[in-house]
């Protein structure tokens, strides 16, 4: 039944003679575990069992007066049943194996808050976790059926020694994600209750999979690989809140791949490793459709600027609109001044890398508008040639106390706040990513962010606005 100290559950999947009032899907608590001799000789293992609705309507052979006690010593019996609180209850092995559909066991937690292994009693220690998710019609390619396959997320798991390995998926509830979607003030990618269990299984949950395969070094060939079989895999996808696997993996790379059942089927999830020995965990670096570095603009004159800017922890490294510190990112101002109609402009957003660098941030950028019109800016700043469409923070003044460094502005926590005019996301793994729309005349703020908050990094961001002569 596993470790001492293990968590273990059961549940109901319909419902059963022994508790037929629950109804299907209640979970209830295996609290205790007694190996009892009877009075024929023969052993007996009851289970005690905690219903968490507190309710005392279990109708089974050992309920209390029931026919079950009469197989062992009455002052035994009379002991076990004086140990049941509220809501409690004992029950047989075959009874509980009869009436239960599902068992759950946790991993043992460690006073250090280390997983221990219920195969090998080895203690989990080196952990890592990414968060993900499967786009429409970019990322979320579907099961291994389907061609679109390889467009799922995938991720680098280096094992560097012998190591008992324990992959997970943790997706969230797509409840929680609809009720919190593009609200910066709703701490959705932060929030416990986010990633918390949907009251009926597969009802808010994607069927989801896991499969691992070892490569021999990181440029690989992903057709040639993703067409052989997995060194492991899960034997289905599942509708659960966390599907897993657990493995014995060599030293070397793996690529690990997460997967709805169904192509474009949507959702968010977290990658979670644990293992004996050490590993790193790390994204594939996906080039955006939309990010070209050094792509060619349409022809005409354009006019452009270029804005440096860095995230830092504790400062300005706000991460994404799902989080609410997202209004502490930088902030840079830029004018589309009036002309005939609106204007072609196009963003770039460009991370640097030290040449040692092997991985990127998932960077994106939201675009929102803070006026109208120019005229305004205009008058307050005076007559603005065309080709100078961009007006970054004065670096000759100091900033306010209260205002974060890097770009801010006075109006920029409460614009932050508003829907974006548009957007460049979901934050991809690329070094730049890009956006060409078509923008009216009027004052607009350039946040470009990080996907998760305190991650560190420097960037510029390219803005060329089409002249019109």
């Amino acid at each position: 039944m596993g470790l001492h100290g293990a968590l273990l559950a059961c549940a109901q999947a319909v419902p059963h003679a022994g508790a037929r009032e629950l109804g299907e899907f209640h979970a209830f608590i295996v609290s205790d575990l007694r190996e009892l001799q009877g009075q024929a000789g023969h052993g007996i293992l009851l289970l005690r069992i905690q219903n968490p609705w507190g309710r005392r309507c279990w109708q089974g052979l050992w309920r209390e007066g029931g026919e079950g006690w009469s197989q062992v010593d009455a002052v035994l019996a009379s002991e076990l049943l004086s140990q049941l609180e509220e809501g409690e209850f004992w029950v047989e092995e075959d009874e509980f194996l009869r009436e239960f559909d599902e068992i759950t066991i946790g991993y043992p937690i460690t006073e250090a808050g280390h997983l221990q292994s219920l195969y090998t009693e080895r203690l989990l220690c080196h952990t890592g976790v990414l968060p993900g998710a499967w786009v429409k019609g970019q990322s979320a390619g579907g099961c291994r059926n389907n061609s679109g396959f390889p467009s799922n997320p995938k991720f680098w798991l280096r094992v560097s020694e012998p190591s008992e390995v324990y992959v997970a998926i943790l997706q969230r509830s797509r409840m929680h994600a609809a009720d919190g979607a593009g609200r910066a003030q709703a701490l959705v990618g932060d929030s416990r209750t986010s990633w918390s269990p949907a009251r009926i299984p597969g009802k808010h949950y994607q069927a989801v999979g896991l499969h691992i395969w070892k490569v021999e070094k990181r440029r690989v060939s992903l057709p040639r690989v993703l067409s052989t079989p997995p060194v492991a895999g899960t034997a289905c996808h599942a509708y659960d809140r966390e599907v897993h696997l657990r493995c014995e993996l060599s030293p070397g790379y793996y690529l690990a791949v997460p997967s709805t059942f169904l192509k474009d089927a949507p959702g968010q999830f977290l990658l979670r490793v644990f293992s004996t020995g050490r590993v790193s965990l790390s994204a594939v670096r996906a080039v955006a459709k939309n990010a070209v570095p050094g792509a060619v603009l349409p022809s005409g004159e354009w006019g452009t600027v270029q804005l440096r800017g860095s995230w830092r922890a504790g400062h300005t490294a706000g991460g994404s609109r799902n989080f609410a510190s997202y209004p502490t990112n930088p902030c840079f101002p830029f004018l589309v001044p009036e002309g005939t109609g609106p204007r072609c402009v196009h963003i770039t957003l460009h991370q640097h890398c030290r040449p040692s660098d092997t991985e990127f941030h998932p960077i994106g950028f939201h675009v929102f508008q803070a006026s109208s019109s120019p005229r305004e800016e205009e008058g307050q700043r005076g007559p603005q040639r065309i080709c100078i469409l961009a007006l970054p923070a004065p670096q000759s003044e100091p900033a306010p106390p209260q205002v974060p460094e890097g770009g801010r502005s006075l109006d920029a926590p409460l614009l932050l706040l508003q829907e974006p005019l548009l957007s460049c996301v979901p934050h991809r793994y690329a070094q730049e990513v890009s956006r060409l729309c078509l923008l009216p005349a009027g004052t607009y703020r350039v946040v470009p962010s990080t996907y998760l908050p305190d991650t560190e990094g420097a960037f510029t961001v390219t803005i060329a606005i089409k002249i019109d002569r």
